[in-house]
């Protein structure tokens, strides 16, 4: 497994390198946020470790944009609660403090990892539920399973979402969707999927505060991130 690893103000950088090695990590260090999106142009990652750093918020919010798969794990300098869940609210799956035990460290990245392809392998069979909704695929409706309540979908707009939810976790290609869906080839100038996803995310939100749940990569098309296998039942 590739991971990529950023050495500014990691501890005991050796260290941390040779027990991720012994367990099959192949590791890239690098400096900067600018170092891996160069390095991201040939390779791809499918996990982020680093510390604490000053411009934190920028590197999770360059992966969950542009590399929404990859799993993004920090190490916390300090064991401080409210930097924590700011992380975790940004973003990050997971998150140790100093001093961390290597053999925990690399349990969760094992555990991220099969998380990952759990819900990535995942079919879509039955009836599937995820974060409180659940689809009623002979009826084509989506419900939402603390009231009973249906949420009102449109035809393209549950189709839509049916084939995010099948490939969750995976980059769906705007052409992709515009054949899957609309049934006709992509155009520039045509807003056909950005409009239906915008109306999704809106009627969705009206149930579950699911901001992040359908997420744009720029140039390429939409994902739908469900990071924990409870997320999909």
């Amino acid at each position: 497994m590739n991971l990529l690893l950023f050495e500014p103000g990691f501890p005991d950088m050796a260290h941390t390198r040779a027990h991720l090695e012994q367990n099959g990590y192949s590791v890239t260090q690098v400096n900067s946020l600018l170092e891996a999106k160069e390095l991201l142009k040939q390779r791809s990652f499918q996990l982020v470790l680093f510390s604490v750093l000053q411009h934190a918020a920028a590197l999770i919010g360059y992966f969950r944009q542009n590399h929404p798969t990859t799993g993004i794990v920090m190490i916390n300098s300090r064991n401080m609660t409210e930097e924590r869940l700011s992380a975790l609210e940004m973003g990050v799956d997971e998150c140790l403090s100093i001093p961390f035990d290597y053999r925990e460290l690399i349990l969760r990245l094992r555990r991220l990892l099969e998380r990952q392809i759990t819900i990535q392998d995942r079919e879509l069979q039955g009836n599937p539920t995820f974060i409180g909704f659940q689809a009623n695929t002979a009826m084509r409706q989506l419900i939402w399973l603390r009231t009973g309540e249906r949420v009102p979908l449109t035809e393209r707009e549950y189709d839509l979402l049916m084939y995010l939810l099948k490939n969750a976790n995976q980059v769906v290609q705007r052409s992709t969707l515009f054949m899957r869906i609309c049934g006709r080839s992509w155009e520039a100038t045509d807003r056909c999927i950005d409009v239906s996803i915008s109306n999704l995310r809106r009627k969705l939100r009206h149930y579950h505060q699911a901001d992040s749940l359908i997420r744009s990569v720029r140039g390429k098309g939409y994902v739908l991130l469900l990071r924990r296998q409870s997320d999909f039942v």
